[in-house]
């Protein structure tokens, strides 16, 4: 029985963390829209809460906190709107900013419940922590982290300064505040992970090569063109313009099929060559793209120019028995150009002169 609930687990996270990794581009990009709009709420809510408190007058340290909070999550809110862009394609600095605001947040109920000592104060802390879990999507384990270190700090405090008049937060009390907590977290995040999971299958299904499963010439080149746009003109990335050498040989001696498994190998082995968060594509017959993020290093790109030709060479013929072998020609933003066309024509330029000085190779502009 034990080890039954042991496997049901390990298959549940599991399964929590490839979800993750099929979907991270959705997930970070559905966590920084959920951002940009809890900040303001944030900072307008702490707003009013701030001007209540000081008409009111009864405590001045929680205005003082309700003040600071307010600017705080203000500034939060401007510059999220103005690097929203280059934040866009920075999947783990997402991840990180929302950690970072969901503990602050928190950080300043907790505060705010302790300084000003009413039962209404904790429960209303109790709600948003509950609340907030289910807000963006983190991993598992960081959920419970969140969690566990809030809950059994607004406990400690909350006794140690003896809070929460008439509402006495303790052990108890704050086993059954983690355990919704947690609940809230795990219910919304499979929920979500589900959705992100069908939409990722039908946006996969729309948008790739049917035969090499990599993305097929449009949405290739609106991802690519996306990522160059949202850095304005100084994104460090390489195009890589690559093209089979022989493809047309194996289909007029092996036929269309073997040409197409061929093709299906190359396009695994290009998969297999470039990073999770590069963009690959088929744009023709035996023509194919790839854009190198984060990247303006020669050095780096010429041993990636290189590992390509001699894995291609080494892996299809092992696979088809034929000598393979293919032409690469690269072009580097932002010194080649800042959008996708500019990149492509001078990498074109660069395949081409390959072609003509014997194939089997790469050229950088």
């Amino acid at each position: 029985m034990l080890s039954h609930l042991i496997e049901k687990v390990r298959s549940y996270i599991s399964n929590q963390v490839l979800s993750f990794r099929r979907c991270w581009e959705q997930i970070a990009s559905s966590n920084l829209h959920i951002l940009q709009v809890t900040s303001t709420l944030s900072a307008s809510l702490l707003f009013v809460i701030a001007v209540y408190t000081l008409v009111r007058g009864t405590n001045i340290r929680a205005t003082q906190i309700y003040i600071i909070g307010f600017l705080f999550y203000t500034l939060y809110a401007v510059l999220l709107h103005r690097y929203r862009n280059r934040l866009k394609w920075r999947t783990r600095l997402i991840r990180l900013i929302c950690l970072l605001f969901t503990l602050s947040l928190l950080c300043l109920g907790i505060l705010s419940a302790v300084v000003v000592k009413q039962c209404g104060a904790a429960i209303a802390y109790a709600a948003i922590s509950i609340a907030l879990l289910g807000v963006f999507i983190f991993p598992l384990w960081q959920g419970v982290a969140i969690a566990t270190l809030t809950t059994v700090t607004f406990v400690a405090l909350g006794n140690y300064h003896g809070a929460f008049m008439g509402f006495h937060f303790d052990i108890a009390s704050g086993v059954i505040l983690w355990v919704l907590s947690v609940a809230t977290h795990l219910l919304v995040l499979d929920m979500r992970l589900k959705e992100f999971s069908m939409r990722h299958d039908l946006v996969r299904l729309s948008s790739r090569d049917s035969l090499t499963g990599l993305l097929n010439k449009a949405t290739a080149e609106t991802e690519a063109s996306a990522y160059l746009s949202a850095h304005a003109g100084h994104a460090m990335a390489a195009l890589f313009v690559i093209d089979m050498d022989q493809f047309k040989e194996i289909n007029d001696l092996k036929g269309h099929k073997a040409g197409d498994e061929a093709l299906e190998l190359f396009g695994n082995l290009l998969l297999k060559l470039f990073r999770s968060q590069d963009i690959v594509g088929r744009v023709g017959g035996d023509e194919f793209v790839a854009l190198m993020k984060n990247t303006a290093d020669r050095k780096l790109i010429k041993r990636r120019a290189e590992l390509i030709c001699d894995t291609v060479r080494s892996q299809l013929q092992k696979s088809t028995g034929l000598s393979l072998t293919c032409s690469i020609g690269i072009a580097i933003s932002p010194a080649h150009g800042v959008n996708y066309d500019a990149l492509f024509s001078k990498a074109d330029e660069q395949l081409y002169h390959i072609k003509r000085s014997g194939k089997n190779g790469f050229r950088i502009a």
